[in-house]
């Protein structure tokens, strides 16, 4: 006769299974058993509610070693990463877990997250605890820890770790040297999650240069949730952008959109907003009107006239390599610069712009050996019979010229001086602090007074992250950030004002491969 379960046994049974089901999925563990603490008054102890945009990143952690996250405010993104953290501690022997933050009180804080979450958990899933402080608590059976550091120039040299966490990053004021000294760590296999939302004072700080890496040349995807992941940019982490509408609810009885014009816009001014609720990462990254160099309004209307390049039958784009917003029409004069690149660090941009109303009509951005560059920037002088340069200031830049020169492009304008001068029997445009300096002045001007016309969203956004250093004197592009198309734009906005319009011929009108 069969004996009948008994009610111990069931238990350890589903005990046994919710055990397994939790270690292989930390969005299950979290679900069914974290416990978190509410801000509100008085401060309350509620189970761990899963928003969709939880669970995609908590996906994007369970797939990437090196991971940048820049957020609004309040979206308990601290609580969620305490809880991941804490699972790992908890079914993986001998995991380390370190966090930093700003100062040695906000470290703790984390460490305080993944308590409160460990003290509510199940006796099952509670592994004891061995030390236990303010800044750490290990579990002795399992050799596993987690440990809070202030992010100092030091903190974290000369030890291994399971996860890194740095929380608030872009205010650690040891950022860089501190990345140096836990870069082993992450290099020997282990996990890198840095979070913040945006200090708008300081865009060119660490965790603003962590952010222009990883979007630089990323490709953007958006996750059924909402989060915007960007991946394959440089600097080789994956980069996730979290708005502040991810949250499903702000306020109850509210909407989002009338807690937002109830509670933020009263308060807040745009700059604060853009700061702490950002809707875009661009919202988030633009630098203020005293910061940026270009007029930040003029290229926020700028936007609206990005559009998609149109599809050409009569020229060859290298598979929609190249941008064509309109083709060639006979009788209007067209102006074109490159800035080269040697194909292995910096994109080379090209720029092509209707002389008469300093429309963009074509532009190509992309890394190519110069004499590629060389060959695609001809094709364009041809196909809109441009008057051309390209700087050569680099020795990419002399292999681009030396191939337009074997390619007989026509249509190449002289070099000059900074005051407009021709510097016979020199070819190219020779960058001299003086003519970058007027360049951008006169580029700066155009993009004030609207005459300039940009179609390529990647462009302005570069133009948005170009920035004059406080106490500086040189303009330049921000941290992680590449100034490729600016100086295109630098470039073909100067020789457009010496097009010989007299004695200027087209020369074609037709690509002829």
């Amino acid at each position: 006769m069969t004996k009948k379960p008994t009610d111990e046994y069931e238990k350890a049974k589903t005990e046994a299974t919710e055990y397994r089901a939790c270690k292989k999925s930390p969005l299950y563990f979290l679900q069914n058993y974290a416990y978190i603490q509410t801000r509100t008054k008085p401060p309350k102890t509620v189970k761990w509610e899963a928003w969709p945009f939880q669970g995609d990143l908590l996906r994007v952690f369970s797939q990437h070693p090196d991971v940048v996250i820049l957020k609004a405010r309040q979206l308990g993104i601290s609580w969620l990463v305490a809880g991941y953290c804490l699972h790992q501690a908890v079914f993986n022997e001998s995991a380390k877990i370190m966090y930093f933050s700003q100062g040695e009180k906000e470290a703790w804080e984390m460490v305080c997250k993944s308590k409160f979450i460990w003290e509510h958990l199940p006796p099952f899933l509670k592994p004891a605890l061995g030390q236990d402080s303010a800044r750490k608590m290990e579990f002795s059976n399992l050799n596993s820890v987690l440990e809070a550091q202030p992010s100092t120039s030091k903190a974290g040299r000369s030890t291994d770790a399971t996860i890194v966490v740095r929380d608030e990053l872009a205010y650690h004021e040891k950022a860089d040297d501190n990345f140096s000294a836990i870069g082993p760590t992450i290099d020997a296999g282990g996990q890198l999650i840095d979070l913040s939302t945006i200090d708008k004072d300081a865009l060119d700080n660490h965790f603003g240069r962590r952010v222009n890496r990883a979007r630089t040349g990323a490709e953007k995807k958006v996750l059924p949730s909402g989060v915007e992941l960007y991946t394959g940019g440089e600097g080789n982490s994956v980069l996730t952008f979290l708005s502040w509408k991810l949250r499903p609810t702000r306020q109850e009885g509210m909407s989002l959109e009338e807690w937002f014009e109830l509670k933020v816009k009263p308060k807040y001014s745009d700059y604060e907003i853009e700061k702490e609720y950002p809707a875009s990462i661009e919202e988030a990254m633009r630098p203020s009107q005293a910061q940026g160099y270009f007029d930040v309004e003029a290229l926020y209307g700028m936007k609206s006239l990005v559009t998609n390049p149109i599809k050409v039958e009569d020229f060859d784009t290298r598979n929609g390599l190249i941008n064509v917003y309109k083709k060639p029409v006979v009788g209007r004069k067209y102006v074109l610069f490159t800035d080269p690149s040697n194909g292995i660090t910096d994109p080379f941009a090209s720029v092509v712009i209707d002389w008469a109303t300093g429309e963009e009509v074509a532009s190509v951005n992309a890394k190519m050996s110069a004499r590629e560059v060389a060959r695609i920037h001809d094709s364009l002088a041809r196909y809109y019979g441009a008057y051309h340069s390209g700087e050569v200031n680099a020795p990419s830049g002399g292999t681009f010229m030396d191939t337009i020169d074997e390619l007989g492009t026509p249509n190449l304008a002289p070099r000059r001086t900074p005051d407009g001068k021709i510097i016979n029997e020199k070819k190219g445009w020779y960058t001299t602090e003086p003519l970058r300096d007027r360049a951008l002045n006169d580029l700066r001007d155009g993009v004030h007074d609207q005459s300039v016309t940009i179609h390529t969203a990647d462009a302005i956004s570069e133009f948005e992250s170009f920035i004059m250093p406080e106490g500086g004197t040189k303009p330049r592009a921000m941290g992680g950030a590449h100034d490729d198309w600016v100086m295109a734009w630098a470039g073909v906005w100067q020789i457009r004002k010496y097009l010989p319009l007299g004695e200027f011929k087209i020369t074609s009108t037709k690509y002829k491969g």
